[in-house]
């Protein structure tokens, strides 16, 4: 049990309504103490200002509602859920996974919750070593929205480094050249035995989580029963 989800089961005050997408977008509702007071969005988002409009609604029109789904859930669980009802079929294949995970870890970035990212993190490195390996379609994806500093991208490379193998290589619209100069920049570095031996995903995951940043407990160890 995270401690999210310890301070979620106190379901208390004031209900607010989070409007996602653009065209007609889907209401969500939480409780305004659980969020408010724990993540700096939307500790802006309830501000005084907004506290005093009419609507007290607040409004994500740049974001998928399907990926909001994914969080409001873990919010209220503690769990990611990420698979669809029918598993893995040809209308919803292992890619739709994957890059559901990597959309969730962006929307965390922006929502500045280190909890779900890094509880993401994890499910993504599940996923990777499940179906052993990376597909390459989601690594422009991740390059395109993420910082350079972004844990993530640590990721990939990392696995690339230690575990690559030539069918991952994506070509055309999937290769991406900041990827690629960062795979062959860390090769080296491994070659020159500037990295350590063992892959840092194998040694622990922490190594990709946003509180070793921050400073934070990881989300692991501040469950209470």
């Amino acid at each position: 049990m995270t401690g999210v989800l310890t301070q979620c089961l106190r379901l208390q005050g004031s209900v607010i309504t989070v409007a996602v997408g653009q065209d007609s977008p889907t209401k969500f509702h939480m409780h305004e103490d659980l969020v408010a007071s724990h993540f700096p969005f939307f500790k802006t988002a309830t501000s005084r200002r907004w506290r005093k409009s009419s609507d007290r609604v607040i409004r994500m029109p740049e974001d998928e509602p399907h990926v909001f789904e994914v969080y409001l859930k873990w919010l209220y669980s503690g769990l990611i859920f990420s698979k669809s009802d029918e598993g893995e079929t040809q209308n919803h294949p292992i890619t739709d996974e994957y890059i559901l995970l990597y959309k969730c870890y962006i929307l965390g970035e922006k929502l500045q919750d280190v909890g779900f990212k890094d509880t993401i993190m994890d499910s993504i490195n599940e996923l990777t070593w499940a179906k052993k390996g990376i597909i390459t379609s989601t690594i422009r994806f991740v390059y395109d929205n993420t910082p350079a500093s972004s844990p993530v991208r640590r990721f990939l490379v990392d696995v690339f480094t230690y575990s690559g193998e030539m069918v991952w290589i994506g070509k055309g619209k999937d290769s991406h050249e900041e990827f690629l100069f960062d795979v062959s920049a860390s090769l080296l570095r491994l070659k020159h035995r500037q990295l350590p031996d063992i892959a840092p995903y194998v040694s622990s995951s922490c190594n990709y989580h946003d509180h070793i940043r921050t400073g934070e407990l990881c989300y692991r160890m501040t469950g209470a029963t």
